[in-house]
């Protein structure tokens, strides 16, 4: 028989396995343990039962019975527990006066802040009184000026009144009272108005930018070409010293050979 050859993978995946199983016990333990109405695991069950016969004999001796209040009560125990619950009533009983003084000092505080309030609430009043007095002369002030307004555009509307009728008989068209449609038309007309302009600014704004764009343009193009300028006069430069050297060099040779 063939003999099976090693495969880790699948070992990995068998102790995987084994280790899934056994998490899966313990759980159903500690399920089992939670119905049963214990807390968690066994050490917890461990720890409860540890001491408890010792505590059971003592309480008995002592005539006490197992209580289940908090842990306070069970580690004061006797003379010293009542002590300390005198002191504690004590403490409370200066609380509550300090408290009592505390809550005193505090109304009257809120007692003289509603006071001083209401001073500056009667003050202001003044105040307004004297500022609605003051808007109601300006009233009276726009009113007769308002008036007067009025009466200059009745008249002004009435001039022409008679003529525009006739006219209007004659060519077989009534006066219009309302004059809403007018009114609208003329709303539309100021909307349509308002839009327009609205376009052009935007318009106007955008031609800008470009134009701005455009300079901008120009100015790096003339950059670059300065800067090429000054690169072609430079290498032109160094040619001519460097011929200037080469017929120096050569009438120096010259001159020596001679």
């Amino acid at each position: 028989m063939k003999r099976e050859t090693y495969k880790p993978k699948k070992r990995r995946e068998r102790k995987i396995e084994k280790r899934r199983e056994k998490r899966k016990g313990g759980e159903n333990r500690r399920e089992k343990e939670r119905k049963e109405g214990r807390k968690g695991g066994r050490r917890e069950i461990k720890g409860e039962r540890r001491g408890e016969k010792r505590r059971e004999k003592r309480r008995e001796r002592e005539g006490e019975k197992k209580k289940k209040g908090g842990r306070r009560e069970k580690r004061k125990g006797g003379k010293r527990g009542e002590k300390e619950e005198e002191k504690r009533e004590k403490e409370g009983e200066e609380k509550r006066e300090g408290g009592k003084e505390k809550k005193e000092k505090e109304g009257e505080e809120k007692r003289n802040e509603k006071r001083r309030g209401k001073e500056v609430e009667e003050k202001r009043k003044g105040g307004r009184r004297e500022k609605k007095e003051g808007e109601e002369e300006r009233k009276r002030g726009r009113k007769r000026g308002e008036k007067r307004k009025e009466k200059r555009r009745e008249k002004e509307g009435r001039k022409g009144e008679k003529g525009r009728d006739k006219r209007r008989e004659r060519e077989g068209e009534k006066k219009r009272k309302g004059g809403r449609r007018g009114e609208k038309e003329g709303e539309e007309e100021r909307k349509v108005r308002r839009e327009e302009k609205g376009r052009e600014k935007r318009r106007e704004r955008r031609e800008k930018r470009k134009e701005k764009r455009r300079e901008k343009r120009k100015e790096k193009t003339k950059e670059k070409r300065r800067e090429k300028r000054r690169e072609k006069r430079e290498r032109r430069r160094e040619k001519r010293r460097k011929k200037r050297r080469e017929r120096e060099e050569k009438g120096e040779e010259e001159e020596e050979r001679k």
